[in-house]
């Protein structure tokens, strides 16, 4: 629907990049229907909130005023929100939430929003396009002008808002919060669209589901609608299921738990770090960028510790993740001479996957090597990161090394 759509710009826009006293605001749009995207958001600037952001867009043949009621919204809030949607012969004049996906269903077919964080969620439909209409109880119902306005409608998975029309068919609209809808899948299970929720890593083909958690060997996923028969998903797992209301299915399972061992020995301590060298300025950079240690430097100075970790036997554990929480310049992990993986110190905690370099079920000895910070290293790190490092002329050190088994769950589909 939006694909062959055309940019539509407002007719008052910001005078420059710094103005911000005006909304960003444009439509994609076909002269009847469309979407409005809007940004109240800019990295490192403090833009106002809209307290009554309410836009006048021309139609082909009418004039649409979208919302009916001016909403709210708040600095840091953006979107998408459709007007003039065909919800499967159901006109939707606007919705003041996102339209995230359809859903096709042998019953109903499906419309899946997310709700703006902060925004009142508001959906306006053309009373004269369908013939009854239920929502949930959050729902506040105006009709004016054979329109039928829904306000403030509240996310709700257990009882979604049906739309019947003239010839029988319905169609479902349900409301996501945005958590929600960062936790969902759209998947295929017995020819039937559904959303699968949750928090573990996900991918799936046509007869297999996969779920990944790290450090977590508790899985919970949640599908909607609900399966019709419990012989549908399988799993070498026990996985128990609860029921919440009509189409809301949940399910957990608890694996059993894996402790890898680790032994940890500082081989090296660290030498003197030289000066950074700076690359040459560039004709748009004025001056150069600090150039990475060589080769020789690096294995003088370098701190650096051995490794040694015993794979768990344990059927449901996919991979192991090494989590190195260091402070330092440059970070290297290596096998003999075969360097496997490199970090530049930015903060974050250090997490590289094991699994690719065992051989024969067991990992070899690893090395780390820590190549120390300079107090006065050219290099940019974030304020909060840098303000934490010790008042030393160099900086080496490891806070913490663990290992962290990676939890697969592997659900047929039948």
């Amino acid at each position: 629907a939006l694909a062959p759509m055309a940019p539509i710009a407002p007719a008052i826009q910001p005078k420059d990049p710094a103005d911000l006293s005006v909304p960003r605001l444009a439509i994609r749009g076909d002269g009847e229907s469309g979407f409005l995207f809007f940004n109240n958001y800019t990295r490192n600037a403090r833009i106002p909130a809209r307290p009554h952001l309410q836009l006048r867009i021309r139609l082909q043949n009418s004039e649409l005023l979208f919302p009916q009621t001016p909403v709210s919204v708040p600095s840091g809030a953006y979107g998408i929100w459709p007007f003039g949607l065909d919800m499967g012969g159901i006109k939707l004049r606007y919705a003041t939430a996102q339209l995230m996906s359809r859903l096709i269903s042998p019953k109903a077919s499906i419309y899946v929003f997310v709700q703006t964080p902060g925004v009142p969620a508001d959906f306006a439909f053309d009373h004269g396009s369908y013939l009854t209409i239920l929502p949930h109880g959050s729902a506040q119902q105006k009709l004016r002008d054979n329109v039928l306005f829904l306000k403030n409608l509240e996310p709700n998975l257990t009882s979604p808002i049906v739309i019947r029309q003239h010839d029988g068919r319905s169609i479902q609209v349900v409301l996501l919060t945005p958590q929600q809808a960062e936790d969902a899948w759209k998947i295929n299970i017995t020819g039937q669209d559904r959303l699968l929720f949750t928090t573990a890593d996900f991918f799936a083909d046509d007869s297999h589901i996969t779920l990944r958690s790290l450090g977590e060997p508790t899985f919970r996923f949640a599908l909607f609608p609900g399966l019709e028969s419990d012989h549908a998903l399988s799993s070498d797992a026990a996985i128990r299921k609860s029921v919440i209301g009509d189409d809301l299915q949940e399910y957990t399972t608890d694996l059993p738990p894996a402790t890898p061992t680790l032994l940890v020995t500082q081989t090296r301590t660290a030498g003197t770090v030289p000066p950074v060298e700076v690359g040459p300025p560039l004709s748009w950079r004025p001056h150069g960028v600090a150039t990475a240690p060589t080769e020789a430097v690096f294995q003088s100075a370098a701190a650096q510790w051995k490794l040694r970790m015993d794979w768990p036997r344990q059927p449901y554990v996919s991979d192991l993740f090494l989590s190195i929480d260091y402070q330092g310049d440059v970070a290297r992990l290596s096998s003999g001479d075969t360097l496997l993986d490199d970090n530049f110190y930015n903060g974050n905690t250090w997490q590289v996957g094991l699994g690719r370099y065992r051989t024969d079920g067991a990992l070899p000895p690893l090395t780390l090597s820590i190549f120390p910070l300079r107090s006065d290293a050219p290099i940019f790190l974030e304020p909060s990161v840098r303000s934490a490092l010790p008042h030393r002329p160099q900086v080496e050190i490891v806070k913490s090394i663990t290992v962290v088994p990676q939890y697969q769950l592997s659900l047929n589909v039948h």
